[in-house]
């Protein structure tokens, strides 16, 4: 599950315990859209509101930036 706002991707993104390696791998301060976009599975993207664009990680978070969950 991937939240967007209006289309445009952002956070968070739920992963499937597949890619829990290729996430393990990442260093610095990058996100997972390139194992995303290579993984082959089915991304679901889930309009949150202006919240997705922001760096949030939990429901609460995405709550208190003003996001929806549906």
């Amino acid at each position: 599950m991937r939240a967007v706002s209006q289309g445009k991707p952002g956070n968070p993104v739920i992963l499937p315990r597949s890619l829990n390696q290729a996430v393990l791998r990442l260093e610095g301060d990058v996100g997972a859209r390139d194992i995303i976009a290579t993984s082959g599975l089915l991304v679901l993207d889930v309009d949150v509101g202006d919240a997705a664009l922001l760096d949030v990680d939990t429901p609460d978070e995405v709550l208190a930036a003003g996001g929806a969950m549906n």
